[in-house]
């Protein structure tokens, strides 16, 4: 399989992403507001303060990332963070997880950030993409507790 990258800095090339947004909120148990994301992540990417890497294989869209550049509120220096990091069930098991990070990682080395933060959802599979990260050198940091109402 080959993979492959392209970097989306307009708003209107994201829109081919709509169907993965809606599968990774389901599957995040999350609601989604397409027109919200859109507009809002797209004004991000299209402003600087984020980029959207989309991943390829063999030509066909499989997955993608979006990562944001901030200061720390505490110390000031530049930290990475993902909103969003999707791939298709048939690519997350094989070399596709790993491109993505790597292109992410590298994106977060060439802003001088000091420190990336990788989201791994509980909801989703048991947590199992905490695992991977932590495969990659990632240490649980924080977690996050929330309480909706509905």
């Amino acid at each position: 399989m080959d993979y492959t990258t392209k970097f989306f800095n307009k708003k209107q090339q994201m829109t081919c992403l709509k169907n993965m947004c809606e599968n990774f909120a389901n599957e995040a148990d999350k609601d989604l507001n397409w027109d919200h994301w859109f507009n809002s992540v797209g004004g991000l990417v299209e402003n600087g303060i984020a980029q959207c890497i989309s991943l390829y294989c063999d030509k066909k869209l499989v997955g993608f990332t979006v990562i944001s550049f901030f200061p720390d509120l505490i110390s000031g220096q530049l930290y990475v963070t993902e909103g969003a990091f999707y791939i298709v069930p048939e690519h997350r098991n094989g070399k596709g997880f790993d491109f993505l990070l790597d292109v992410a990682e590298y994106q977060a080395k060439q802003k001088q950030a000091k420190q990336i933060n990788m989201i791994a959802l509980s909801s989703i599979k048991g947590g199992k993409a905490g695992l991977l990260y932590q495969r990659r050198g990632y240490k649980e940091l924080e977690r996050v507790f929330f309480k909706r109402f509905d």
